[in-house]
């Protein structure tokens, strides 16, 4: 096997905004949306590759110690990724009982033109996550049963979604409004699974998380004022994972982490001690705050902004008369440049 160039090892997938936008379309265009996964999907594509190997025993005695060439994309080499990739495409856009067209600022988003019973014209989509198919239609099912003539779809995975890349998804209606569904996305599931991880960590140190949390962080808590002292080397492995579990969380919808998760993140340089125990009050936060949903609305908004009434809130209302101080292990200067800092630093000054 000789090394493969990049180009043939290169295989996108949908993105979550697409996602996101796939149900609000599904919400304002009155679709259905059903799941399917395919079963053995790079087994289905041509190799890109040039493979030979040598036959052993398990060929059968008349051919071993021959060679063969691998000519389907198998599971473990490096091209088979985007072999089906490209394959897929192909099926997609050349099949003529398909005839789905890429989106192009999205290229793992298809869709095609069609027509409702009542004769309104709209757009069926596909939207492909490897062999993760999820597909927005009047009638999807009946576009997953010619995929399943194509391909093997496993029986099991097709029919509304429940999970879609690691978000919990779901019908959701207004209490004002019960027979009116949109979906809707959440990350109960994640998020317990990251609190028990933490409180499994916490057990081994003999440490408990806190229980009567309000809010995101704790309470007028500012991280880039943080002069406390900085992690060790576990204590920064530690910070860099629960970072990339609450990225995700905020990836699978729960936005209401967003700004405290990025502030939290821009640290992950040099984190200190309270960055971490800032981070550790995170997950008590999500622990006792856990049915965040966001929901795909396909309304209009009611209200409207006036801008003359937005409050316009200065920086001192929220630092007032704080002096930044230089924390105790800080570096010592060196260089004229640096002194000139280091002394209007040391004066307080912003």
């Amino acid at each position: 096997m000789t090394a493969p160039p990049a180009l043939i090892t290169y295989a996108s997938v949908v993105s979550r905004e697409s996602v996101c936008i796939a149900f609000v379309l599904a919400a304002l265009n009155g679709l259905e949306i059903e799941v399917a996964d395919i079963g053995n999907a790079c087994l289905n594509a041509p190799t890109n590759e040039k493979i030979v190997i040598t036959c052993g025993l398990e060929f059968g005695a008349q051919f071993e110690g021959r060679l063969a060439n691998i000519v389907r994309a198998q599971y473990g080499l490096k091209g088979s990724g985007q072999a089906w990739r490209s394959h897929l495409a192909r099926v997609l856009l050349d099949d003529e009982n398909l005839g789905f067209h890429m989106c192009k600022t999205d290229n793992d988003v298809w869709y095609r033109p069609a027509t409702k019973p009542d004769g309104t014209k709209y757009y069926e989509y596909i939207l492909v996550y490897t062999d993760d198919i999820l597909c927005l239609s009047m009638n999807p099912k009946s576009i997953l049963d010619y995929l399943d003539q194509r391909f093997l779809l496993k029986p099991e995975s097709r029919g509304q979604p429940k999970t879609y890349l690691g978000a919990d998804i779901a019908p959701y209606s207004h209490s004002h409004e019960p027979d009116v569904y949109y979906w809707s996305m959440w990350s109960h599931t994640h998020v317990k699974e990251a609190v028990r991880n933490v409180e499994t960590h916490f057990e081994g140190l003999g440490l408990a998380l806190e229980k009567k949390i309000s809010t995101v962080l704790p309470h007028e808590y500012k991280p880039e004022l943080d002069i406390s002292k900085e992690c060790n080397e576990e204590e920064v492995s530690q910070y860099h994972q629960r970072i990339g579990v609450l990225r995700w969380a905020v990836e699978l919808g729960r936005v209401d982490i967003c700004t405290e998760v990025s502030m939290m993140a821009a640290h992950c340089a040099m984190p200190r001690k309270g960055h971490l125990d800032a981070v550790w009050h995170m997950f008590a936060y999500l622990k006792r705050h856990d049915k965040s949903k966001m929901v795909f609305d396909s309304r209009s908004p009611t209200f409207s902004v006036k801008t003359n009434e937005l409050p316009r809130p200065d920086w001192l209302d929220f630092y007032k008369d704080v002096k930044e101080q230089v924390p105790h292990d800080a570096p010592e200067p060196r260089g004229q440049a640096v002194e000139l800092l280091w002394t209007v630093t040391m004066q307080g000054t912003l």
